[in-house]
């Protein structure tokens, strides 16, 4: 019986001693962390809601002051993705081991949106610095290639750039889904005057004229002169001066 007793406590305590070993040996090799992490916009403020792939396996969303948080970092490389609606997508790669172990990793990220990338690219067209402005174009694309500011942007630096045909099919596009827009108009019949294309020229600027008289009954003269000018088209030139004619008088204007 003390024998059966002494070989039973002998195997329990080998039994104990190897789980013990192999634990310490997982512990050493499988180290854990936790990663924190925020988003800021350009502006420097919190960005919530910000959709955060951690190796395309986990994934989480900022919070209203823009952090998130993943409980469970092993050794390896970590490749992390950033995405909202409506701002420039963000990647960061980073490495987790024994040298950084006792470091708790921490990523600070800034997002870039499209108004502030459009503002960009406009500045970067008024100093002309074409090859800046193709950037963020590129990048805006990348975001929302449908947003009208995105496609008249595109449309200032392809016609700055002599891309006519290219910037034209974008600009009359975005005059029939905006027909206020005085932007777009103004910016066409600049392109169709470098085109040659006096008929689509005299429309507008007429369309302009009469639409807003206070404000650009000069286009009517515009209207007029590419009629009797460049279409030689008399009647038109007369109907379209008599306008001009009367709202000159009208608002007294010399």
């Amino acid at each position: 019986m003390k024998k059966t007793v002494f070989i039973i406590t002998t195997l329990f305590l080998i039994f104990s001693c190897t789980t013990r070993n192999e634990d310490i040996y997982l512990n050493r090799d499988l180290k854990k962390a936790k990663l924190l992490g925020r988003v800021i916009t350009e502006e420097g403020l919190p960005l919530d809601g910000v959709r955060v792939r951690l190796t395309d396996i986990i994934e989480t969303k900022t919070d209203i002051n823009g952090r998130f948080l993943f409980n469970f970092l092993a050794y390896g490389t970590y490749k992390m993705k950033f995405e909202k609606k409506d701002y420039l997508d963000e990647e960061y790669e980073f490495e987790y081991n024994f040298k950084n172990r006792k470091k708790l990793p921490y990523i600070k990220i800034k997002m870039l949106s499209t108004n502030y990338l459009v503002n960009e690219g406009f500045e970067y067209l008024k100093e002309r610095k074409y090859e800046k402005t193709k950037e963020i174009i590129d990048q805006l694309e990348n975001i929302n290639n449908e947003e009208e500011v995105v496609k008249y942007l595109k449309a200032i630096y392809l016609s700055e750039n002599k891309k006519y045909d290219e910037a034209l099919p974008i600009l009359e596009d975005l005059k029939e889904k905006d027909r206020e827009n005085i932007y777009y108009q103004l910016t066409l019949i600049d392109l169709y005057k470098k085109l040659d294309m006096y008929e689509a020229y005299a429309k507008l600027t007429y369309y302009i004229g009469i639409t807003d008289p206070r404000n650009y009954y000069k286009y009517l003269k515009l209207s007029a002169d590419t009629y009797k000018n460049n279409l030689d088209n008399q009647e038109e030139y007369e109907k379209i001066i008599d306008e001009y004619n009367k709202y000159k008088n009208l608002y007294d204007i010399l």
